[in-house]
């Protein structure tokens, strides 16, 4: 039977990674699996599995241990806790240390709605003119995610992205995928070395889902897809040490 938890807290599951697990000398470290991850093992751990498969690796919940598959002696400790989440950011929501080898974040051509006209185009038999078969829409989403999810193995360099965007100051630019971002510059602070300062003018392009987010503290906002931009400004703060980039919707800069 699952537990009941308060409302402001989560269980967690981590596994130990400093570079020897099993001495004790060193300093213990631990990683959080991804929240995808803790959910499937949380799952098979309610379910009373003795062990979950996770990709290449899998979760002895006896031993209380993983290992890679056809590695069984190499093993690293892992363990469940309960987390208050008023204290827990997730970290990936703010750093974007891998991107897809195919894809940029954002583009100089802000024309409107290429992303999903492009899509329809190419997707006549599922997306013809007047309808959607949302069925088989569904399919090829999780198929294009398990294709993404191979792809993402290149380290996403702060200084590159302010770069190319030190470029495009003047210009406008749009961003390319549904972007997660946070009313609050405190929690995104905490995380990575580029810090994109938004202002929004209107209310009608983004969205605060916080209410509907497991972690509400966190003041989630959502940005849809090829939502357009202006690059105002991009500077380095000492202080912060971190590259700050400001951007803002077209309609706050054409005033």
């Amino acid at each position: 039977m699952a537990e009941l938890l308060p409302t402001n807290t989560r269980i967690m599951w981590s596994w130990q990674s400093n570079s020897d697990p099993w001495n004790e000398q060193q300093t213990k470290e631990w990683q959080r699996y991804s929240d995808l991850e803790i959910d499937l093992i949380e799952r098979e751990y309610q379910n009373n599995e003795k062990m979950v498969e996770l990709g290449d690796y899998v979760i002895d919940f006896i031993q209380m241990y993983q290992f890679r598959k056809g590695s069984e002696h190499r093993q690293r400790r892992v363990k469940r806790e309960m987390v208050d989440v008023t204290h827990y950011l997730r970290e990936e929501r703010f750093c974007f240390t891998e991107e897809p080898k195919i894809a940029k974040s954002f583009a100089a051509d802000v024309t409107l709605f290429e992303f999903g006209a492009e899509w329809r185009k190419r997707n006549k038999e599922i997306a013809p003119h007047d309808k959607f078969y949302y069925p088989q829409i569904v399919e090829q989403a999780i198929k294009s995610i398990l294709h993404e999810g191979q792809l993402l193995n290149k380290e996403f360099e702060a200084k590159l992205i302010a770069d190319q965007l030190s470029q495009a100051v003047g210009s406008k630019i749009k961003w390319l995928s549904f972007t997660s971002t946070s009313k609050s510059p405190q929690q995104a602070e905490k995380f990575g070395n580029t810090l994109l300062i938004i202002h929004i003018s209107g209310t009608y392009w983004k969205k605060d889902i916080s209410p509907l987010s497991y972690y509400p503290h966190e003041e989630e906002v959502l940005l849809p897809a090829e939502f357009i931009m202006h690059v105002d400004k991009v500077e380095y703060d000492d202080k912060k040490k971190k590259y700050l980039i400001y951007l803002s919707d077209s309609l706050y800069h054409s005033h």
